[in-house]
């Protein structure tokens, strides 16, 4: 399987805070993330932090795209679920949300409680997945919307996908949370 990024518009890794910057600039009427100052020096390449799913719809769309669905942020990573496929004996579509059928990434994929030291890293210092994108799992949580998923669960709702530099390797991806 291939993903075209032109047709899904995903960036090939979370936004910096020197991308967020420039639309600050360009945005006066939006307003920066809490403790927010603007990047200086290796900070530019840091993702972006603290920013609220309206603020990351914002950004999208002044960058003329849209927030990826948790089905599409899930290809781009390489993870399908389970509840992709019929559910095994015993258990319901509700059951199959947390679960997933491939490994999770390995430590030179994504930060995470292993190997972060607890703190942010710059963005793409990790290696790409086979489709080229870096730091989807790890490092930051993704926000994305769950408009056309499928199956009904949480239809219109936004999530927050993938995990962060702070969650341990094996939990990468299986965790999110509604909002």
């Amino acid at each position: 399987a291939t993903i075209d990024r032109r047709a899904t518009a995903l960036s090939t890794s979370p936004i910096t805070r020197a991308q967020y910057q420039r639309f600050l600039d360009a945005c006066p009427e939006q307003s920066a993330p809490e403790g927010w100052a603007p990047p200086r020096g290796e900070e530019a390449a840091l993702p972006v932090v603290q920013v609220s799913w309206t603020d990351a719809t914002a950004y999208c769309e002044w960058g003329g795209g849209r927030l990826p669905t948790n089905n599409e942020l899930n290809r781009a990573s390489g993870w399908e679920r389970f509840w992709m496929a019929p559910a095994p004996a015993g258990e319901n579509s509700r059951d199959q949300a947390d679960r997933w059928d491939r490994p999770p990434p390995s430590l030179e994929q994504a930060w995470c409680a292993e190997n972060s030291e607890g703190r942010l890293h710059p963005v793409a210092s990790r290696e790409a997945n086979r489709y080229g994108f870096t730091d989807l799992r790890g490092g930051v949580w993704e926000w994305a919307f769950e408009g056309d998923d499928p199956t009904g669960i949480g239809r219109g709702s936004t999530l927050q996908n993938g995990g962060s530099f702070r969650t341990p390797l094996a939990e990468l991806g299986g965790e999110w949370s509604w909002r």
